[in-house]
């Protein structure tokens, strides 16, 4: 109605039909930053050890023992973004997060060269090198419990030892999943049962 009227040339109708097309637009453009925003807030935060040497970088070095930035290269306010954790997103999906990762990347031995400054020794390395390498901690130890635990039923003839040994390899299978992989609670127990 409000469509024939405007084209009948009825002023009020031609302004109301001008507020539905900029109402549509404004509600176009809201419901795109809604889906902008929750598309960020699925992202993941920055893995601790890329965060502290984007801090290093940008404090120009590791903080003092009082707390202070050395050199920083940033000014003003921007000094500061980096220094709530939480506040930041990243934009590369992670590599694995499992315990096992964790350590190999701690200690991996990488490649050292000078950082631009001249003043630091960084080592890189190749991430799929410990990707590979837990996987076969990973497969070596699943072999090891598995094959254990047969061959020891195997040995065993009483059935107090038999039990025993049986929640032994449980318990082991156990910790060895909850400390090496990244599994929930839940997949623990339920592999442990089965």
């Amino acid at each position: 109605m409000m469509i024939e009227q405007a084209k009948a040339g009825i002023p009020e109708a031609n302004e109301m039909l001008e507020l539905v097309n900029q109402l549509r637009v404004k509600i176009k453009e809201y419901h795109e930053a809604l889906d902008l925003q929750s598309k960020i807030s699925q992202l993941s935060s920055p893995d601790e050890r890329a965060l502290q040497v984007a801090r290093n970088e940008l404090h120009g070095g590791p903080l003092r023992r009082d707390g202070q930035k050395p050199n920083p290269i940033l000014g003003g306010r921007g000094k500061d973004y980096l220094d709530e954790a939480e506040d930041l997103v990243s934009l590369k999906t992670p590599a694995a997060v499992d315990p096992l990762s964790k350590l190999f990347r701690a200690y991996w031995p990488g490649r050292e060269e000078l950082s631009r400054d001249g003043r630091r020794r960084i080592s890189r390395f190749d991430e799929r090198s410990i990707t590979i390498a837990v996987a076969v901690v990973n497969i070596l130890l699943a072999m090891v419990l598995l094959v254990g635990s047969i061959s020891s039923l195997y040995y065993v003839k009483s059935a107090p030892a038999i039990l025993g040994t049986i929640c032994g390899f449980t318990i082991l299978f156990a910790l060895s999943v909850g400390l090496i992989t990244n599994a929930k609670r839940a997949e623990i127990f339920g592999g442990s049962a089965a």
